[in-house]
């Protein structure tokens, strides 16, 4: 299995989806994690949840899922999408990271996404 794996992120508001116009060809199984999150000042922060999805040039939703990091613990591998040809596909992000008094705040995150280029039914 030939494993591909880029990194990805930005800075964003908290709660507004944001469409991110670069196509990736992904075929096969689709995986995501959060490598890193933070907010202004490196303040720590209590809730990071991030609504993925990975949408096609027709418009077709391959992914509609959420990924999490909790603070200081290095975050898992979700598997996020099965794509089962390749497919042109972009991501739009809505990101809901809260202090303890449930305020969304503005962030930054960054992400490794990884796919096995395999042909799936």
């Amino acid at each position: 299995m030939a494993l591909v794996t880029v990194p990805v992120g930005a800075s964003q508001g908290s709660g507004n989806p944001v469409n991110y116009y670069t196509y990736r060809a992904i075929k096969g199984h689709v995986w995501m994690k959060l490598t890193d999150v933070s907010i202004n000042g490196g303040a720590r922060w209590y809730s990071a949840l991030y609504w993925i999805n990975l949408i096609d040039s027709t418009g077709h939703v391959w992914s509609d899922t959420f990924i999490t990091k909790d603070w200081g613990v290095p975050a898992p591998y979700k598997q996020i999408a099965t794509i089962p040809s390749g497919k042109s596909v972009r991501m739009c992000v809505t990101a809901q990271v809260t202090k303890t008094d449930g305020y969304g705040l503005f962030n930054t995150w960054t992400a490794n996404l990884q796919w096995d280029n395999l042909n799936v039914q």
